[in-house]
């Protein structure tokens, strides 16, 4: 029976060194670790470079990243102090098509095979896939919600 895991412990996702160790263990990999981490490193700085400046920001086959400003001034009262009115930034990120389908053709295919999720890193809530199951999209036994 597979429900969703609590984790305590901050998951900060994909580092630049964890995808510097799988593209070295790649067989068409020909670069050191090293290079390969100082690589990634400059892109990453290069992307938030680009999103400081205010650019749109086009990953290929992810994504695209757009800042977004805000200046929340109501009833043009303007204080310093109110971390409510305080302009910010945002950034919007919207899928590559490609990469939507094959994310949603795994989960269904998935959820035909009777695993709620994408992975075991990425799965549902008992309250989603109670959903899933009340809708017929897939069987199973509703199970208890609370346990989440």
């Amino acid at each position: 029976m597979q429900t969703a895991e609590t984790h305590y412990k901050r998951v900060y996702g994909l580092t630049t060194k964890q995808i510097a160790e799988r593209i070295m263990q790649r067989e068409d990999n020909i670069y050191r670790i090293e290079v390969i981490r100082d690589i990634l490193d400059k892109y990453c700085e290069e992307c938030a470079n680009a999103l400081t400046d205010g650019e749109k920001l086009n990953i290929s086959g992810i994504g695209t990243l757009t800042p977004k400003i805000h200046a929340p001034v109501t009833m043009n009262i303007f204080d310093d102090e109110d971390e409510k009115r305080i302009p910010y930034v945002t950034i919007n990120y919207h899928r590559n098509t490609k990469l939507k389908d094959r994310m949603n053709s795994r989960y269904r295919k998935n959820i035909e095979n009777g695993f709620a999720g994408l992975s075991d890193k990425c799965i549902c809530t008992t309250q989603q896939r109670n959903t899933l199951i009340e809708k017929g999209v897939m069987k199973g036994v509703i199970e208890n919600a609370e346990e989440d």
